[in-house]
C-alpha cells in the first residue's frame, strides 16, 4: 500500500473517540481493535489507487467498534456519507441500536445515522387505496383490479386497519415497524416498486411513506442499509437510491456474502408457466385499457394496445415452442435439473430462445411506450384522466417489470456461445408438470463490481470473521476483482481457544457416502454425547440427512428438539433461549442457515455438532460450471474451489460455539475426513485453535 498520511486533526478524533467509547462502556483497549482502528484510518486516508482495505477480524476483535470509529471521523472530516452495508437484518439491527448510538454520544461533532430500505418495505397509499375501494375511474377497470385480488375477509381487516392506523400517523408505513406479521401474499398487493410508482404524479404522494423516508434519509451522515440495496443502486448506475459512490466512504461488513449476492442480482429466471400466465393477462386486459382511456377521449393508446396484443400473442407462442424443447431436455420427468454443460445451450434450445428473444424486445418497447403514455395522461388536466392512468399505470409498470425480466434470460440463452460461455444456463421441470423454470448465472462477478464500486467509490473497508484461509485473501480478492494494491489484513481472536473449547473428531465415524450406516453412527453418538439439559445446536448438511436422523433418534429428548422446517428460524432461536433462560435445556436440528448469523451465546450453545465437511452439493449447476472452467484453464477444481469454500463454511460453522470471553464448550465433527483424508491437514488449519479430544 502506498504511504498514507492521516491529517493530525483525524487521528486526534479518532484517538478521542475510542477513549471516550471505552470509558463510557466501561471497557478495557481491545489489541485487536485498535489494531483494526490504525489499518482502517491508514487505508481511508491514503492515496486514490489504494482506498480499499480488506480486513479480517476474528470473533471477539469487536469489528462493528474497530470500523465505525475510524470511519466516521474521516467521513466527517472529508464530508462524506458513510454507507455502511450488511448481509444480515441481526447486524443492522445492532448497529443501529447499539453501537452507533453509543458512539454518537462520545464524538465532537453532530452526526446522524438511521436505516435505509428499499422501496417494497414501505405501503405505497395507491394500491392500499385500490384494495379497499376498487379502481376509481371505470367499471371495467373496476371489474378488472377487484377481480384480480379476490380479497378475504382477513386480508380486508388487515387493510382497513393499516389505514386506520397510517392516516391517524400511528404506524409510519414501514412494513417491519407493524407490530404483527404481514403475510407477502397480502403486502405485495398493497407495495409498489420504481416501475410501478406514479412518484410526484401520485395523488398520496405528500403523504408517501417511502418518500417521506427518502427525503428523510439524505440529510443523514451515515446510511445502514443491506447488500441487495447496496447492489441494486449500484446496478442502476448509482447516485439513485443513495448518494454517488464517489461522495461515499463504504463499510461492507459481512463481506464474505458479496460475491454470492452480486451473482444473485446478476442473474435471470424465466418460469415458463408463469410467463404465460402473464402474457394471457396482458392479451386480455389490453383492450380494456384501450376502451377506458377512449371513453375518456384520450388518444394514442389504440396503436400501442394493438401492437402490445400482437406482441403478447407471438411471444407466448415462443414461449410455448421453448417449453416442447424443454421437455425434449427433461425427457417428460419431473423436478428434473438439466445443466448444460460449459453452460453451452444444445442447438435446439438456443434456436428457439432466438424468436423469443426477438419479440421479449418488442414486448419491452410496446410495454416502455405505454407506460411512458400513462405518465403523460397522468398530468393531464382532465381529472376523470388522471385517475384513469393512475388505476393502470402499476399494472403497465408490473408488466414492464416481468417483460424485462424475460428478456433478459432470454438474452442469456439467444446469445453465441462464444461470447456468453462465462455464464452458468440450466433448466428444471416443475414437479406438478406444470412447466419449466429457466436459469442463466455468471460465473464472475469481478469485472462487474470493478466496475460498479470499486472504481467508483471514494473509499472502501470489507471486513467479516471468514475472509481468508490461514491469511492468505488471494481467493476473496480474485473473487470480487479488487485491486491488486488493496491492503490486506487479518486480525486474530483474542479468545483462548484451547482453554474454553474442545475440538472432537470421531475416529470410527463409516464414509459419509454410506447413509444409512452413517445415520444410525450419528444417532448413537448424539444419544451418547448430547447433555438434553444445556443448550446444543445440531447442523446437517441436507433436509434429507436431518430428517432421517431425527426420525432415526430414540433418545428420550427427541420431543424437545427444535427442528428447523417445522418452525420459522427465528421462532426456533427464540424459543431456544427462552428455554435456556428457564434453567431448561434446548436442542437445535438445523440446517446451513444456522451455520452464520446465529448468535447463541453462553449457556445457549455449549455444545455444536457438525455432521459433514460442508462442500456444495454435487449438483449445485453454478459450482459445476466453475468447475468444468476451471478444468478447462489447466487447474484443479477440487483445491482451488471445492476445498476452499468448503473450509470458509466450515470456520463459518464452528464460530457459532464461542461467541465472547466467557463463553465455553465443545465443537463435534462427526465426518470421519477430517482424519483420514488427503486434505484433512489443511481443513484443520484453517479452524481455530481448540483442544483436540478424539473420539474412538
Amino acid at each position: 500500500m502506498s504511504q498514507s498520511l492521516i491529517p493530525e486533526a483525524t487521528r486526534k478524533a479518532i484517538q478521542q473517540c475510542y477513549s471516550g467509547f471505552l470509558d463510557q462502556q466501561g471497557f478495557s483497549a481491545r489489541q485487536g481493535q485498535k489494531q483494526m482502528i490504525a489499518a482502517i484510518s491508514r487505508s481511508l486516508c491514503s492515496s486514490l489507487n489504494s482506498r480499499i482495505s480488506v480486513i479480517e477480524a476474528g470473533t471477539g476483535v469487536g469489528k462493528s467498534v474497530g470500523y465505525l470509529i475510524p470511519a466516521i471521523n474521516v467521513a466527517l472530516a472529508q464530508d462524506k456519507k458513510l454507507i455502511i452495508s450488511t448481509a444480515t437484518v441481526a447486524l443492522q439491527d445492532q448497529l443501529v441500536n447499539q453501537d452507533l448510538p453509543s458512539i454518537k454520544k462520545v464524538l465532537d461533532k453532530p452526526f446522524s445515522f438511521g436505516l435505509v430500505k428499499g422501496r417494497r418495505r414501505y405501503l405505497c397509499q395507491s394500491n392500499l387505496d385500490k384494495c379497499l375501494h376498487g379502481a376509481s375511474s371505470s367499471s371495467a377497470v373496476m371489474d378488472y383490479f377487484e377481480g384480480g385480488q379476490a380479497l378475504t375477509k382477513e386480508s380486508l381487516r388487515l387493510f382497513n386497519q393499516l389505514d386506520s392506523a397510517r392516516s391517524s400517523d400511528q404506524w409510519d408505513g414501514d412494513r417491519d415497524h407493524w407490530p404483527d406479521a404481514i403475510l407477502d401474499s397480502d403486502w405485495n398487493l398493497i407495495t409498489s416498486d420504481r416501475y410501478s410508482c406514479l412518484g410526484g404524479r401520485c395523488q398520496f404522494f405528500s403523504g408517501c411513506a417511502f418518500y417521506e423516508s427518502r427525503d428523510s434519509s439524505e440529510e443523514l451522515d451515515a446510511l445502514v442499509v443491506n447488500h441487495d440495496l447496496l447492489l441494486a443502486d449500484l446496478m442502476l448506475g448509482g447516485g439513485v437510491i443513495l448518494p454517488p459512490p464517489g461522495d461515499c466512504i463504504y463499510v461492507l461488513d459481512e463481506a464474505h456474502h458479496l460475491a454470492e449476492k452480486t451473482r444473485n442480482h446478476l442473474s435471470a429466471r424465466l418460469s415458463s408457466g408463469a410467463t404465460i400466465a402473464s402474457l394471457a393477462e396482458i392479451i386480455e386486459a389490453v383492450s380494456k385499457l384501450s376502451d377506458a382511456f377512449q371513453s375518456k377521449g384520450a388518444s394514442g393508446l389504440g396503436s400501442i394496445a394493438l401492437d402490445l396484443r400482437t406482441v403478447s400473442e407471438e411471444l407466448l407462442s415462443c414461449i410455448t415452442e421453448l417449453e416442447l424443447k424443454a421437455a425434449d431436455q427433461t425427457k417428460g420427468e419431473l423436478d428434473k435439473l438439466v445443466r448444460f454443460e460449459g453452460g453451452v445451450l444444445p442447438t435446439e434450445l438456443l434456436q428457439a430462445s432466438e424468436p423469443a428473444l426477438s419479440q421479449a424486445r418488442k414486448l419491452c418497447i410496446c410495454l416502455d411506450q405505454l407506460v411512458n403514455k400513462l405518465e403523460n395522461f397522468a398530468d393531464s388536466e382532465k381529472e376523470d384522466l388522471r385517475e384513469l392512468s393512475q388505476d393502470w399505470f402499476p399494472l403497465a409498470g408490473d408488466w414492464l417489470v416481468k417483460a424485462e425480466s424475460w428478456r433478459e434470460l432470454l438474452n442469456r440463452y439467444a446469445a453465441p456461445e462464444n461470447r456468453e460461455r462465462h455464464f452458468a444456463r440450466w433448466l428444471r421441470s416443475h414437479s406438478r408438470g406444470s412447466g419449466f423454470d429457466f436459469y442463466a448465472a455468471p460465473l464472475e462477478v469481478s469485472m462487474e463490481l470493478d466496475d460498479l464500486l470499486w472504481a467508483q467509490a471514494g473509499a472502501v473497508v470489507l471486513t467479516s470473521a471468514t475472509l481468508s484461509i490461514g491469511g492468505n485473501f488471494e481467493r476473496f480478492i480474485h473473487q470480487l476483482g479488487l485491486p491488486k494494491e488493496s491492503h490486506t489484513e487479518s486480525i486474530e481472536s483474542p479468545f483462548d481457544y484451547g482453554s474454553v473449547a474442545t475440538l472432537e473428531l470421531c475416529k470410527s465415524a463409516p464414509d459419509p457416502r454410506e447413509e444409512v450406516n452413517y445415520t444410525d453412527f450419528i444417532c448413537e453418538l448424539l444419544s451418547k454425547q448430547i447433555d438434553p439439559a444445556r443448550g446444543s445446536l445440531i447442523l446437517f448438511s441436507s433436509k434429507k440427512q436431518l430428517e432421517n436422523v431425527y426420525q432415526g433418534l430414540e433418545s428420550d429428548w427427541k420431543s424437545e428438539i427444535l427442528v428447523q422446517g417445522l418452525l420459522p428460524r427465528m421462532e426456533i432461536v427464540s424459543q431456544h433461549k427462552s428455554r435456556v433462560d428457564d434453567g431448561k435445556g434446548s436442542i437445535i436440528f438445523g440446517l446451513r442457515s444456522f451455520a452464520e448469523g446465529i448468535d447463541l451465546p453462553g449457556d445457549y450453545c455449549t455444545h455444536l455438532v457438525i455432521t459433514r465437511i460442508p462442500f456444495a452439493v454435487p449438483d449445485d449447476p453454478i459450482e459445476a460450471t466453475i468447475s468444468e472452467q476451471i478444468v478447462a484453464a489447466g487447474g484443479n477444481s477440487f483445491r482451488d474451489l471445492a476445498l476452499p469454500n468448503a473450509a470458509i463454511r466450515l470456520i463459518q460453522s464452528v464460530g457459532r460455539l464461542i461467541r465472547s470471553e466467557t463463553d465455553w464448550g465443545t465443537v463435534t465433527i462427526t465426518d470421519p475426513r477430517l482424519l483420514k483424508s488427503s486434505y484433512s491437514r489443511y481443513l484443520l488449519s484453517a479452524l481455530p485453535p481448540f483442544r483436540r479430544a478424539d473420539l474412538d
